[in-house]
């Protein structure tokens, strides 16, 4: 499959330069190559964005400290009185 890949590449290559359909001379720098690194809005979101998450994987995986607020004792079941009421 890699190869006859390739060989595509090759024979799309040949029919280009037959053609003339390939650009030749002096290519125009790439916006890619200008690019520099800058702090924007965007850099502040993902900033943001990385904290809320650590945040939240933070709280999902540290350990459970139940204070017993909400928790049933077992050791001392209602009576069926208590438990209408």
């Amino acid at each position: 499959m890699f190869a006859s890949m390739v060989l595509s590449g090759f024979v799309i290559d040949l029919m280009f330069d037959a053609l003339h359909l390939a650009p030749t001379g002096v290519r125009p720098m790439s916006p890619i190559m200008q690019a520099r690194f800058a702090w924007n809005y965007t850099t502040w979101f993902d900033i943001a964005a990385i904290a809320v998450g650590a945040f939240l994987v933070w709280t999902h995986l540290r350990p459970s400290t139940s204070d017993g607020a909400g928790d049933h004792d077992d050791d001392h079941p209602m009576s069926p009185e208590e438990r209408c009421h």
